[in-house]
């Protein structure tokens, strides 16, 4: 009984989960109707491309003394284009100037500005510009981007000065010498430089004016100088270098340009190899043999120790050698 049972159980079971299964085939998909229903509130947003703007063709924070320069502008993304220059005078007195300002394709666009610092001209796009004041001073290039996906800003900034110096050892002598680069002004109108003389000061640690070497004029196109410091038995120590340029009517052209150097004083003996200096040992001349010797009464005594403990060894080792012999007889 309790057989048949089970059986029918087993039979009832298979029929339901058969029964559940073809149920389950009939039922549509979820997932496709999910898909279906949503198929007409898609809505696909591409987002605006960022802005770009770049400027490259010189180390930002450069000091320069050639006039004629160029910077490369890029562009990306961008619907309208600007480019400014801020100029800092010698008396400190900012000027600026809007070089570019003009709608552009967003593509990717990149072009050379050429400027001349000394005339104040620059080229964009083909065409040739000026700006007013111009000349050695402080310069910042701004380039500045307008576009759907937001602005973009970059900036470098650089030092238009006449002359530039370096202060090294001279191998030969120990003196400083000093390295000026600078476009001399060769006596003619279309004369490419400008700097007619140069003046250099000396100031030593304490800002105090060295006056017996100072000043000193240097006239183009001379571009080396060395400084006789041992002449005037100047001491080692740390010293500056001012350098002012001038124009051929006498007038500076630019603020100071100063370089910090050390200087290392060098004895005037060294190096003179038949100049042999013979240390002063203390003892007094006396002439004759050991007077001319420049023998000091510390040497005598160190030297007589020497002498005595060796006669005192050699003696001890005589003696025992004889004891020695004696003993065998």
């Amino acid at each position: 009984m309790k057989k048949t049972q089970k059986n029918v159980l087993g039979a009832l079971g298979l029929i339901l989960v058969a029964a559940v299964t073809t149920f389950a085939a009939y039922l549509p998909s979820p997932e496709a109707s999910a898909a279906n229903s949503l198929t007409d509130h898609i809505t696909v947003r591409v987002p605006a491309q960022t802005a770009d703007v770049g400027i490259s063709g010189m180390t930002s924070g450069s000091t320069l003394i050639e006039p004629n320069q160029s910077v490369n502008i890029s562009h990306e993304n961008v619907d309208n284009l600007k480019v400014t220059i801020k100029y800092t005078d010698k008396d400190g007195v900012e000027h600026s100037y809007i070089l570019v300002d003009e709608n552009v394709d967003s593509g990717f666009h990149s072009d050379e500005m050429g400027l001349n610092l000394s005339t104040g001209e620059y080229t964009y796009g083909g065409n040739t510009y000026t700006f007013p004041n111009h000349g050695y001073g402080e310069y910042v290039i701004t380039v500045h981007g307008d576009g759907t996906g937001g602005t973009d800003e970059q900036s470098l900034w650089f030092t238009h000065i006449p002359a530039i110096a370096e202060v090294e050892k001279d191998s030969e002598t120990g003196n400083p010498s000093v390295d000026l680069e600078y476009l001399p002004y060769d006596g003619t109108e279309t004369s490419v430089g400008n700097v007619a003389t140069l003046i250099l000061n000396i100031y030593d640690k304490d800002g105090n004016l060295v006056t017996p070497m100072s000043p000193i004029t240097v006239t183009a196109p001379t571009d080396n100088v060395l400084l006789p410091f041992d002449q005037y038995n100047l001491p080692s120590g740390q010293y500056t270098l001012e350098v002012i340029a001038y124009d051929k009517d006498g007038n500076d052209l630019y603020k100071p340009y100063y370089v910090n150097f050390n200087y290392q004083a060098v004895p005037h003996d060294e190096g003179d190899e038949d100049d042999i200096v013979v240390p002063d040992t203390g003892a007094p001349d006396t002439g004759g043999l050991f007077g001319n010797l420049n023998v000091s009464k510390g040497d005598f005594l160190v030297t007589g120790l020497i002498v005595f403990f060796a006669i005192g060894i050699g003696s001890a080792i005589f003696i025992a050698r004889r004891n020695k012999k004696s003993s065998r007889r």
